[in-house]
């Protein structure tokens, strides 16, 4: 799975979209379930990332 994002902040809720559909696929590919905490803290940490670019790249784009 994979996801492209234009370093618009509004796709944050995107992505942890798809990381909440990768860990379901995860599951159901494995047979594991994984923890509801766990779950969450993939989405807080895609949610960082996702945000953290974004916001480089929007920093970037205004440098000179």
């Amino acid at each position: 799975m994979s996801a492209a994002y234009d370093g618009d902040l509004a796709r944050v809720a995107e992505a942890r979209a798809v990381a909440r559909t990768f860990v379901r696929q995860t599951q159901a590919v494995f047979g594991r379930p994984v923890d509801v905490q766990d779950q969450q803290t993939v989405q807080l940490v895609v949610s960082e990332l996702v945000t953290n670019a974004c916001r480089t790249h929007q920093a970037a784009a205004c440098s000179p």
